[in-house]
C-alpha cells in the first residue's frame, strides 16, 4: 500500500525519535536489506489558543521536511551518488503531512561510539573529520550548507567507515531566507525555543542568533565536532543550554590542552581558527580547512614565498 511505508517492512521496531520524527527500523520484503525508516510526526499543539499559529507551524514543520527529503534526494540519484552520505533509497509520499523515507541502516552514531568508548586518539579524530570535511566541500561546492553536524549526525558502518546524516536543516544558499523563515515558525510553538536549533554545542555563533548563514558555519561546527571527539565533550559543555548558545557567541573557546589533551599544535590551531566568532576569521570552506589539516596550508606558504 504506497499511502502505508510500513507494508513494505518486516519486524519494523521504532530505534529514535528525531525533531519531529520518528526513526524506525526494518527489513525490507523484497530484499531482506535493513534499512532506517524516518517517518515525519507533526506534534500535537500545546493548547487550544492559537490554531492559526499551529496551523502556519505545522505547514512549516511539513516544509522543511519536504526539503530534507528534496536535498538527499538529489544527492542520492547524483550518478554516482555523492560519496559519504546517508543516502535516501526510497521516497515514501503518502500525503503533505506525513511523508517517510528510507536510508540504509547504519552501525552507531559517533555520539554512541564515544558514549560507549570514550575519546579518540588523535590520529582516529582526524581521519573522521578529513572524511568530512571532503563530503562537507562536496556539498559546500554545490552551494549547499549542512548546518546540522554533530556526533548523532555522523554515522559508523559496521566497517567504522563515517558517514554524515542528519540532513533535516540542510539548504541551498538560495534557499536561507524561506529557511530561517519556516524554523521561526516552528520555534513558536515549540515546547522550548532551542528546540527548532539543533545539537546546540555544536552551533555557529551566526546560527545561535538567528543569523543569515554561509558554508563558514559548517567549518565551525566541524571544529565543535573535531574538538569533542579528542575531548569527549564539547568545546562548550554546559547542562544549561541557552548558557551554551551564549558561549557561543561571547566565550573564548578553550584550547583543547586545557581539558588535559595531548594533541598536536598544528590540530588544535586548526580547531582554534575553526572557531573563530565572526565567520571571515575562520576557513573559508571545509576544504580549507581539511587542506590546514594536513599541510595544506604550510605546503601553500612555502610555494608562496
Amino acid at each position: 500500500d504506497p499511502e502505508r511505508w510500513w507494508t513494505y517492512y518486516d519486524e519494523t521496531v521504532l530505534v529514535a525519535n528525531a525533531r519531529h520524527a520518528k526513526v524506525y527500523r526494518g527489513f525490507h520484503r523484497q530484499t531482506g536489506e535493513p534499512h532506517a525508516i524516518k517517518h515525519l510526526q507533526v506534534p500535537q499543539p500545546l493548547s487550544t489558543g492559537d490554531d492559526a499559529g499551529w496551523s502556519r507551524a505545522s505547514r512549516a514543520i511539513a516544509r522543511l521536511f519536504q526539503n530534507e527529503m528534496h536535498v538527499l534526494q538529489v544527492l542520492s540519484e547524483e550518478d554516482p551518488p555523492l560519496p559519504g552520505i546517508v543516502t535516501m533509497l526510497q521516497a515514501y509520499r503518502a500525503d503533505e503531512t506525513s511523508p517517510a523515507y528510507a536510508m540504509p541502516l547504519m552501525g552507531e552514531s559517533l555520539a554512541q561510539r564515544i558514549g560507549r568508548g570514550g575519546p579518540l586518539d588523535e590520529g582516529d579524530a582526524t581521519a573522521i573529520i578529513l572524511g568530512l570535511c571532503t563530503v562537507v566541500g562536496e556539498l559546500h561546492e554545490r552551494s549547499m550548507v549542512h548546518r546540522n553536524i554533530s556526533p548523532r549526525s555522523v554515522m559508523l558502518a559496521r566497517d567504522e567507515h563515517a558517514y554524515l546524516g542528519g540532513f533535516d536543516r540542510a539548504c541551498y544558499l538560495s534557499e536561507r531566507g524561506p529557511m530561517l523563515l519556516a524554523e521561526g515558525e516552528v520555534q513558536t510553538v515549540s515546547r522550548s525555543p532551542l528546540e527548532a536549533l539543533g545539537d546546540v554545542g555544536f552551533l555557529s555563533p551566526e546560527a545561535c542568533r538567528g543569523e543569515e548563514f554561509d558554508q563558514r558555519a559548517d567549518v565551525y561546527s566541524l571544529g565543535c565536532l573535531l574538538f569533542f571527539m579528542v575531548a569527549g565533550s564539547p568545546p562548550f559543555d554546559n547542562s544549561d543550554q541557552m548558557q551554551v548558545l551564549l558561549d557561543h557567541v561571547s566565550t573564548r573557546p578553550p584550547r583543547v590542552g586545557e581539558r588535559g589533551v595531548e594533541i598536536s599544535t598544528n590540530t588544535q590551531d586548526v580547531i582554534a581558527h575553526a572557531l573563530e566568532k565572526a565567520p571571515g576569521d575562520r576557513y573559508e570552506s571545509a576544504q580549507a580547512m581539511r587542506d590546514a589539516l594536513t599541510g595544506g596550508e604550510a605546503t601553500l606558504r612555502l610555494r608562496r614565498s
